[in-house]
């Protein structure tokens, strides 16, 4: 999949999250770019990620709660 096409398929999971958004129940947990999430898409698989985009997408989300990726979370601190 070329990259205008990868972001096109992110694009309608944007729209997604937006209608669920608009429909309430839930904040903002999509707020970076498009190209941000093509990225870390294709990092995860450059690392071996073998699950099918949907199965990791709400593992990429940027806001706080279910689904908040590893790359957004804070590291514990020791001794706590």
């Amino acid at each position: 999949m070329g990259g205008s096409e990868k972001e096109l398929y992110v694009r309608t999971l944007l729209g997604h999250e937006q209608v669920l958004l608009r429909k309430g129940g839930q904040g903002a947990r999509y707020t970076s770019a498009p190209t941000a999430y093509v990225r870390r898409i294709d990092a995860r698989f450059a690392a071996g990620e073998k699950r099918p985009v949907e199965a990791i997408w709400p593992e990429l989300a940027d806001g706080r709660g279910v689904g908040r990726s590893a790359e957004a979370q804070t590291v514990p601190m020791v001794g706590r």
